[in-house]
């Protein structure tokens, strides 16, 4: 009986996060000294992006600093153009970005 009960534990202790994405418009674009970034979008985050975060805070974002994902996004933003962005949990208190894809006219 332990066994059972410390295997379901577990099994139902164990987040898994789906993979979401959105697209829209970058509505903000925060970037830190130390590399890390964050966005809100315009419209905000779909109920499933949410999801990925319950705890979030309205942003998401990375605190790994990569340069082409920033420079991407800064990109985008500066252009007013939409962006197609995967998420896949938390990183701190943001939804965590885990990539991005650009549009054309």
């Amino acid at each position: 009986m332990k066994k059972v009960l410390f295997v379901t534990l577990m099994v139902t202790s164990c987040i898994s996060h789906a993979y979401n994405q959105q697209t829209a418009k970058i509505l903000e674009l925060y970037v830190h000294e130390e590399g890390s970034f964050a966005i809100k979008l315009q419209g905000g985050f779909l109920e499933s992006v949410k999801q990925e975060c319950p705890s979030n805070n309205g942003y998401a974002g990375s605190r790994i600093a990569d340069p082409y994902l920033k420079s991407f996004l800064l990109a985008q933003f500066a252009a007013a153009r939409e962006v197609k962005i995967g998420f896949s949990g938390c990183d701190g208190g943001w939804i965590r970005i885990l990539d991005v894809r650009g549009f054309g006219n």
